[in-house]
């Protein structure tokens, strides 16, 4: 077992610094409005998409260099921004304090949610298997503060997965998290993921 947090420690890839991503309430907009995405940290961008008045954890990736403007997924569309004046921060929702996780790839029908109070749900398989599996907490390094770590298990199935700050890419759309996995299932299954990680809302 130490073994395995050891090495879980060392397979992530480059971190970057920085109070981000972190989860954002939209606010001060009118019911009837919406707050644009755009292309570029300007009004002069081109619009691709918008948050609705009331979104709710929002998950920012960055701020722009005047510190006005924050980048967001638009989906299918990309990556955008906006205007940040309109953005409140969630107290405590910067990774890895955040206790709600959601890891998922691309193309492989996967995904890992992590709860720091209802532990781990592993989806698999192209009909939608799931195991739940009791959880510890989420682990740093002390000598690698920028690498997190979680183990789940229920006796049989083990997931453990290696998570750190870095541009996660979907090979899907182009957009990106500020969180990237590595997630390894051992027992019953023999399997290795690679994926990206969003916080989420502790809410079902």
């Amino acid at each position: 077992m130490i073994r395995l947090i050891a090495f879980l420690l060392c397979v992530s890839g480059p971190a970057f610094a920085g109070t981000f991503p972190a989860l954002y309430d939209v606010v001060d907009v009118a019911a009837d409005d919406s707050l644009n995405i755009r292309t570029t940290p300007s009004t002069k961008g081109t619009v691709i998409g918008a948050l609705e008045h009331n979104a709710s954890f929002v998950q920012v990736e960055a701020l722009d260099p005047s510190g006005r403007w924050a980048q967001v997924s638009a989906g299918e569309a990309g990556m955008g921004w906006v205007f940040a004046r309109y953005l409140q921060a969630i107290p405590g929702a910067t990774f890895p304090e955040w206790p709600e996780l959601q890891c998922s790839g691309s193309e492989a029908p996967w995904s890992v949610g992590y709860s720091a109070k209802d532990g781990v749900l592993y989806r698999f398989g192209y009909n939608g298997e799931s195991r739940h599996l009791p959880s510890g907490p989420m682990m740093s390094a002390a000598e690698n503060t920028t690498t997190n770590v979680f183990m789940a298990s229920d006796g049989k199935l083990h997931v453990s997965a290696s998570l750190q700050k870095a541009q996660c890419w979907s090979t899907m759309v182009e957009t990106f998290t500020g969180i990237e996995a590595l997630v390894f299932v051992t027992g019953e299954q023999q399997q290795v993921y690679h994926g990206c990680c969003r916080m989420v809302s502790p809410d079902p």
